[in-house]
């Protein structure tokens, strides 16, 4: 598999960032191909942060974009769909179908920023992917933690995207509708009060609640509308910044070596 191609999903956020960098120090510079696919419904600061990212990584990010939809929006509106059992919408035109268009061989080596704690994930991701694509996943494979991508972040001297100092766990689509969570929700409240009050509106429209909260045992759905400005306020503490020993091996690791 000397020859296979190599992609590195660039995702904006700071766990892509790391594996894309230690996937080069595996692969080699010219071997490793970066791609970030735009939702259209990302940060503005995403691309202050992939245009840094060009310049730790040594090499241009292709920015990918669907031909069909704008952004997320477009897609809920047009669909009349949130999301359901097997995810979102959004998540389909706007990534997988994009991705999918890239006509990618079965061989092809594809990076993923599933990070150590993420380790059913992963698993789950590489079964549902099986015979479709080579995953690689550098960050487990290296024990690298979230809070280890964000310190190596900075320890590049690179400003973490702005939702990161909002709160937010990832540099994802603003708002996400596979959150569930009161604290997330009240964090786009306070951060983006325009984009709440569109996502309140269009569940009345769809009569989709997207808040699941546990009252007595059970798992309730709430309208945003009716959602507690102060709900999940306990829960609302930022991901810490830390750089352990994991995290210094990683360092080590993204030195270039040879190429695979």
């Amino acid at each position: 598999m000397t020859d296979a191609r190599v992609i590195g999903w660039v995702s904006g956020g700071a766990a892509s960032a790391v594996t894309c960098k230690l996937g080069i120090a595996k692969y080699g510079l010219e071997r490793v191909e970066l791609a970030y696919i735009d939702t259209g419904s990302e940060h503005a600061d995403t691309e202050r942060f992939l245009t840094d990212l060009e310049v730790w990584l040594g090499k241009p990010v292709a920015r990918l974009r669907s031909e069909q939809y704008a952004d997320t929006w477009a897609v809920w509106e047009k669909r009349r769909f949130l999301r359901g059992p097997r995810g979102a919408p959004c998540t389909t035109e706007l990534k997988r179908e994009v991705r999918n268009a890239q006509a990618l061989p079965s061989d092809a080596i594809q990076l993923w920023g599933f990070t150590v704690e993420e380790r059913k994930r992963a698993a789950i991701f590489r079964q549902h992917h099986q015979g479709e694509m080579v995953c690689e996943f550098p960050l487990i494979d290296h024990g690298v933690s979230k809070a280890d991508c964000y310190a190596l972040i900075e320890r590049a001297g690179m400003k973490l995207p702005e939702p990161y100092l909002q709160g937010f766990d990832n540099n994802n689509c603003l708002p996400c509708v596979k959150a569930e969570g009161p604290a997330y929700w009240n964090r786009i409240r306070r951060n983006y009060p325009d984009r709440f009050d569109r996502m309140a509106a269009l569940e009345r429209e769809l009569g989709y609640a997207l808040v699941r909260k546990t009252i007595g045992g059970e798992k309730v759905s709430v309208f945003l509308d009716e959602l507690d400005p102060l709900d999940g306020a306990d829960d609302d503490t930022p991901e810490p910044i830390s750089c352990g020993i994991t995290c210094f091996i990683a360092e080590q690791n993204m030195e270039p070596g040879e190429a695979a």
